[in-house]
């Protein structure tokens, strides 16, 4: 019985440290962001030099945005986070 209860705190514990860090801007320098099998993220959020915040994403480890259907890459970004969850229904 001990041995679950703890293994269920260890698992509330990660989650809550997950969540955290989902929720904290993460320096280039730090981390980049995860890539799927074709070398590219998910759209995240991201800061550059300037304060400026946009949505991009990752391919093969360069920042990219699309603009007018092209994707640009973006060389200036500091700062990434995942995007929020959206609004949970009432």
């Amino acid at each position: 019985m001990i041995d679950h209860i703890q293994k269920i705190i260890e698992h509330l514990i990660a989650l809550e440290k997950e969540n955290k860090e989902e929720s904290d801007w993460i320096s280039v320098n730090d981390r980049m962001p995860e890539e799927n099998a074709c070398k590219i993220s998910i759209d995240i959020l991201t800061c550059n030099t300037k304060g400026e915040c946009n949505v991009d994403y990752t391919c093969s480890g360069v920042f990219k945005r699309f603009y007018e259907h092209d994707p640009i890459v973006i060389d200036n970004i500091t700062h990434w986070r995942h995007l929020p969850q959206t609004p949970k229904k009432n």
